[in-house]
């Protein structure tokens, strides 16, 4: 059975069968004046509500009192009193605790840390922080929810009867988007697989036939939104995450690549979020084996991995420390404009039309498009706040 239209949904058992993007989450929770900020599974939980009649609304914000700086931390130091981060300051300080050299936070920790503040919980200190590390004490645990995708595709991949397809992750993914947009179990099976063979086939074939990814350094040539950019973008996040392990704490598409709607330069954009850049810089060796080529910093505090030929590029990761005004921004253009169509739009044209003006000089480009892109992130951080 294909998913319906959220409205035509007459209860959350129907809703849970289907598979929901966050960002399809948080579109839904908007257009119904829910409150649309957090994780899958607190959105799913605003949907619950909203489905046995009750509204949950967005919080009002209130005016925030100036910090003092806290210059020495203890373990009885609140996290928002500190304003926390997972920077070298915070990093040090828990390897005093624990003795654990280089320390670095766990999932679960860096869940509790986003909620502590989404919640404003001033009694939550850096030593119930410490209890959430050694698991004595539960606050917010890590979205597994989002990790379905990922589970699906190594499944897929593990099982020998899917060797015959010459792109398995594309495969995989024709395969999960049959799933995702059906009140089917989000997981893999050989029944499935037996099931929708030839349709993943067909699939599979037609893709190797579609332009390839990549633009020569420099130059600037707008493609209308592909649907393989997403499948490479998550075959390259899977990638990352197995060498990198717990080094990234998150890592996710983004740039134009990662809006529906809008034309883009066929080069795909990743942000890694990570709490220490030395974590990452002692693997880069092995990401240059891996085809990941370290460009340096590119802008203060981000630096720049690419992919590709030397004078052809596929692929631009960008490292940022994660929760900073970095990532953030990153992550709050890509789910605004993903929500707001006219100004995603809007967004495109303005690129076309530069793409034209400057087909050779992608530098004059990239800064023409700096003012909207300035306008487009203070609506949306509004927008994430509101």
């Amino acid at each position: 059975m294909q998913r319906p239209e959220f409205d035509d949904i007459k209860d959350f058992e129907e809703f849970s069968r289907y598979y929901w993007y966050r960002e399809e989450l948080i579109r839904i929770c908007k257009a119904h004046g829910l409150k649309s900020d957090g994780s899958k599974i607190e959105l799913n939980g605003v949907i619950r509500a909203y489905f046995s009649g009750e509204m949950i609304r967005p919080e009002k914000k209130t005016a925030r009192k100036r910090k003092k700086v806290v210059s020495e931390l203890t373990l009885d130091t609140g996290l928002i009193e500190c304003s926390f981060t997972f920077g070298n300051r915070f990093r040090d300080f828990f390897s005093e605790q624990t003795g654990v050299r280089p320390f670095r936070f766990n999932v679960d920790m860096v869940a509790t840390a986003k909620a502590v503040k989404e919640n404003g919980d001033e009694s939550f200190t850096l030593g119930d922080l410490l209890d959430i590390y050694y698991g004595k004490k539960t606050y917010a645990t890590y979205d597994k929810s989002a990790l379905q995708w990922n589970q699906f595709v190594k499944d897929f991949c593990a099982d020998e009867m899917t060797e015959e397809f010459g792109n398995r992750l594309s495969a995989a993914a024709a395969l999960w988007k049959i799933v995702r947009e059906s009140d089917r179990e989000k997981k893999y099976s050989r029944e499935l697989l037996e099931e929708y063979r030839e349709v993943i086939k067909s699939e599979n074939t037609s893709n190797e036939s579609k332009v390839p990814l990549g633009l020569r350094r420099g130059m600037v040539s707008m493609e209308p939104h592909n649907p393989e950019w997403e499948i490479s973008a998550k075959q390259t996040i899977q990638k990352l995450g197995d060498l990198l392990g717990d080094v990234a704490i998150d890592i996710q598409h983004i740039g134009s690549t990662a809006i529906k709607s809008i034309s883009a330069k066929p080069i795909i954009d990743i942000v890694v979020g990570v709490s220490d850049f030395n974590d990452l810089f002692a693997l880069n060796d092995v990401l240059l084996t891996n085809g990941f080529i370290f460009r340096g910093q590119d802008i203060p505090e981000q630096y720049l991995y690419v992919c590709g030929e030397e004078d052809f590029r596929t692929h631009h990761i960008h490292a940022v420390i994660y929760d900073s005004e970095a990532w953030n921004n990153y992550i709050n253009m890509r789910d605004y404009l993903n929500c707001h169509r006219e100004e995603a739009k809007a967004y495109s044209e303005l690129k076309e039309s530069l793409a034209k003006r400057y087909p050779k000089d992608r530098i004059k480009y990239t800064d023409s498009k700096h003012e909207m892109i300035r306008e487009i992130l203070m609506k949306a951080r509004k927008w994430r706040d509101s």
